[in-house]
């Protein structure tokens, strides 16, 4: 079964956290960690990312910290996943016809690519504070 990564799962769920902050004031990353029960050093490696992928910015220094870069309904969950994960894709052959002899004419092939395309479309259609707002809001 295709399985989301840890390191995605503990990234939208800090970057939830986060959300919940004005985006012009920073946010230790001790802090969330403490507060989301994520280890610290995995949530460094976690913001490395998002901070290449230009989802977050940080500051240093005794004040320093992460905000988002952009407002929370701004950011869509396809653009964190993307920035942690890179490229997914679900199966080989859907971005790589060139893996398989039956690339041609293979109908699986096409109800994989079609999956993806459903799954990326709803991702690209949620923000993070729709996520927030709908999973996390009363829980």
């Amino acid at each position: 079964m295709f399985q989301i990564s840890t390191r995605f799962r503990y990234g939208l769920r800090a970057l939830a956290f986060l959300a919940g902050y004005d985006p012009s004031h920073t946010v230790n990353l001790h802090f969330i960690a403490e507060k989301e029960n994520i280890s610290r050093k995995y949530l460094e490696n976690i913001f490395k990312l998002l901070r290449k992928g230009q989802i977050v910015r940080s500051v240093r220094g005794r004040e320093g910290g992460y905000a988002l870069v952009k407002k929370a309904e701004e950011i869509t969950l396809y653009e964190i996943m993307t920035a942690i994960e890179g490229h997914v894709s679900l199966v080989d052959c859907v971005d790589n016809s060139a893996v398989c002899s039956r690339n041609t004419d293979c109908g699986v092939r096409l109800f994989w690519k079609d999956y993806q395309e459903y799954i990326g479309n709803y991702l690209t259609g949620m923000t993070l504070l729709d996520f927030k707002n709908k999973y996390l809001e009363n829980h």
